[in-house]
C-alpha cells in the first residue's frame, strides 16, 4: 500500500495491521496514520513472479481523529486572541480546560453588534502551535435584549393563524439569533 496526503508530495508507503496481505483479501487495515488527514491511496501487488502496477488513486479519504487519550497531551490548552476592528492590539485569554468547546469572553464596555477579529492558538508543554486563520464575528446581543425578541416572536407566533405560522415563526427566530456569536 502506498499513500499520500497535502504533507507528502510523493507516495509512501504505510503499514498495515497483518504485515503481508493475501491475494483473496479484499480489505486491510492501515495504521500510524495521521488522523484527520485527507489521503489517497494506490495498491500494488507483488507475487513470485513480480511487482505489479501501482493502482489509480482512490478519492481521497479522511482519516478518523485520534483515539481520546491522544487529544490533549501534558499542558495542553488554548490561548484565544480577539480585538474589535477599531483597535490595534489583540487581547489574549488563556482557556487551560482541554475539554473546553467554547470560551464566552463577558466585558461590559462591549456594546452589542461589535465587529471582532478572533484567531487561537493551541499549546501543549512542548510549545506553542500556530494561530489559526482570522475570523469576524460579531458580540453577541445583551441578554435581556435577545430574551424581549424571543418574546415578541412568541407573541407573533401566537398571532399567526394557519398552517403557516412555523415557517414564519422559524424564519424571524432565524433572523434574530443569525449574528448572535459570542467570543
Amino acid at each position: 500500500m502506498k499513500a499520500r496526503n497535502a504533507l507528502l508530495d510523493e507516495w509512501k508507503d504505510v503499514k498495515t495491521e497483518i504485515p503481508n496481505i493475501e491475494g483473496n483479501m479484499e480489505s486491510a487495515r492501515l495504521i500510524d496514520l495521521i488522523p484527520w488527514m485527507d489521503y489517497e491511496f494506490r495498491v500494488i501487488a507483488t507475487n513470485t513472479l513480480g511487482t505489479g502496477e501501482p493502482s489509480l488513486p482512490s478519492p481521497k479519504i479522511k482519516t478518523d481523529g485520534a483515539a481520546r487519550e491522544y487529544h490533549y497531551g501534558d499542558g495542553f490548552g488554548y490561548i484565544v486572541a480577539f480585538k474589535p476592528f477599531t483597535e490595534r492590539e489583540w487581547r489574549k485569554v488563556t482557556v487551560t480546560n482541554p475539554e473546553s468547546g467554547r470560551y464566552v469572553h463577558k466585558d461590559d464596555t462591549i456594546t452589542p453588534a461589535t465587529q471582532f477579529q478572533v484567531k487561537v492558538q493551541a499549546f501543549n508543554r512542548w510549545g506553542e502551535g500556530p494561530f489559526s486563520s482570522t475570523a469576524t464575528i460579531y458580540s453577541a446581543d445583551e441578554e435581556t435584549g435577545v430574551k424581549e425578541k424571543l418574546n415578541g416572536l412568541r407573541e407573533e407566533k401566537k398571532r399567526v393563524r394557519g398552517g403557516k405560522w412555523g415557517k414564519k415563526f422559524k424564519m424571524a427566530m432565524d433572523h434574530v439569533t443569525r449574528g448572535i456569536q459570542s467570543i
